[in-house]
């Protein structure tokens, strides 16, 4: 409330990775003792992490002093630090803890919908989207359609059990038009603590309504 009264708006703390959940096939392949963590799948250029010497591959288990037990622990440390704080992270890298030391930025608006990451979503609804590109539109009989098609379904996942497809493209989430993955990352990271989704798709020539229900835990 301080930060509203004062600067209008509410800062939140920057990073910038695009961080994954440690399945126990990543653990294998890393070589981890557990599957706790968060691996980092990317690196923002000229973000905090990148100048503070975070790499593509890293395994984070502890921020600012605190453990970071599941992926979904992260976003939230980071976003309630204060901006300008130098936190140690320390993570897991070819099998060797490392430390190191970030200096937290700002998450702007601009960054806020790049930063709205497709691991979370794909984490808790089981859905990956691609832009629609005219190429795509073309081979999947959408011309003159707005929307992002939906590139995979993870067996068993809410947006399996709610029958959405590959090639099926969503045009509307929670009422809200969805014309580009812009707006996708956007209206999803809105909506992405609801315990249920609404959606509009277009399969094969036709429109429906689609509940997307939060996985459990």
């Amino acid at each position: 409330m301080s930060q509203l009264k004062e600067k209008g708006r509410v800062i939140r703390g920057w990073l910038g990775v695009a961080i994954q959940r440690i399945t126990p096939e990543i653990k294998e392949k890393f070589g981890l003792k557990t599957t706790q963590g968060t691996l980092i799948g990317e690196v923002n250029k000229d973000s905090p992490a990148e100048k503070g010497g975070l790499e593509m591959g890293d395994v984070i288990i502890s921020f600012d002093g605190k453990k970071v037990k599941e992926m979904k622990e992260l976003p939230s440390m980071v976003a309630e630090t204060p901006v300008g704080k130098k936190v140690e992270i320390i993570v897991i890298r070819k099998g060797k803890e490392k430390r190191l030391t970030v200096k937290i930025g700002e998450l702007k608006e601009e960054t806020r919908i790049a930063a709205t990451t497709t691991p979370e979503i794909e984490e808790n609804f089981g859905l990956s989207v691609q832009e629609l590109t005219p190429e795509l539109a073309e081979s999947l009989s959408l011309k003159d359609e707005k929307g992002v098609v939906v590139s995979g379904v993870r067996k068993g996942s809410p947006a399996s059990e709610a029958g959405l497809q590959r090639g099926d493209l969503i045009q509307e989430i929670e009422h809200e038009p969805i014309g580009n993955m812009d707006d996708y990352k956007k209206i999803m990271g809105e909506a992405a603590s609801k315990k249920q989704i609404l959606m509009v798709i277009r399969h094969r020539g036709h429109t429906r309504y689609v509940v997307l229900k939060r996985e459990k835990k």
